[in-house]
């Protein structure tokens, strides 16, 4: 039977269109329907003790492709070997890993930052030696009026208010610095998120502080505080960026979510995640 070329031409496109189709996946939503790549890649792994020892049996969560939102397929979760590592399938080139193991802080990395050392993905969990874990508070604070906080009462309070910690003010020269002070003798520091630095990776006070910061704040950093009174307290600050009148961007000191954990009994404790109770991202295993 002859086969002229044209026919030769369309059979190979039509098998390249199929091809191109099979790695796509419809996610139908009530409003839209969206097409996710979703190849065959995979991410390889290994979770450790900061002893830098194998952690069997601990769950990893991979999120790629779309994290959020309707029609969200959700992360993939594995478990890691005996020899601590872990395989998952991913949808794209972006992703976030989030480990954990009972008796464990949780831990993670995302493709832009810190997730590789040496070419190997590997992350670092920290043993909670302690179940003096203090709670997490997470809100927003209207410091637009009164800019005075304290960590005992846990509200906003006036500046001059004698129960008041500490005062965000905004810089006179740029909007977009934000001063932190100390009240009464009391001290701020702060830290940027690292590879093994997170508010949930940080269970001690440090031990020098400053009067004031001055600083372009960053969403990933984290913020400790020794009171007035001889307790210590961290928190992320997260303001909204806002324009004036003049169209010049501002911080938005109405409405900044806080969050936030004291310790009010004098020790450098600030210990905050839980041995026992998993991540949310691992809520769908439950």
């Amino acid at each position: 039977m002859a086969i002229n070329k044209q026919s030769v031409r369309t059979m190979y496109l039509l098998g390249l269109l199929i091809a191109a189709l099979s790695v796509l996946i419809i996610i139908y939503t009530k409003t839209d329907i969206r097409f996710v790549l979703f190849g065959n890649q995979k991410i390889k792994g290994r979770i450790l003790s900061q002893e830098k020892k194998p952690i069997q049996g601990a769950l990893v969560a991979v999120q790629s492709g779309t994290f959020d939102g309707p029609g969200s397929p959700g992360p993939v979760i594995v478990r890691t070997n005996e020899a601590g590592i872990f395989e998952a399938q991913i949808r794209s080139g972006d992703y976030i890993i989030n480990a954990w193991k009972e008796g464990y802080a949780e831990n993670g990395c995302n493709a832009e930052e810190y997730c590789a050392e040496n070419s190997e993905i590997s992350i670092e969990l920290r043993k909670i030696d302690t179940t003096l874990s203090l709670p997490t508070n997470d809100d927003f604070y209207d410091l637009q009026k009164r800019n005075g906080f304290s960590f005992n009462v846990g509200r906003v309070v006036d500046k001059k208010d004698l129960e008041a910690d500490i005062i965000f003010e905004l810089d006179k020269d740029d909007a977009l610095q934000l001063v932190i002070k100390a009240k009464d003798g009391g001290g701020i520091a702060y830290e940027l998120f690292s590879r093994n630095v997170d508010f949930d990776n940080t269970p001690v006070a440090p031990e020098k502080y400053e009067g004031y910061l001055n600083i372009d704040l960053h969403p990933n950093s984290i913020f400790f505080v020794k009171t007035h009174d001889g307790n210590y307290a961290k928190f992320r600050a997260m303001p909204v960026i806002n324009s004036d009148g003049s169209g010049n961007k501002i911080l938005d000191l109405s409405n900044v979510r806080i969050i936030w954990a004291y310790q009010p009994d004098g020790s450098r404790n600030l210990e905050t995640a839980s041995a026992v109770k998993p991540p949310v991202v691992f809520d769908q295993i439950n």
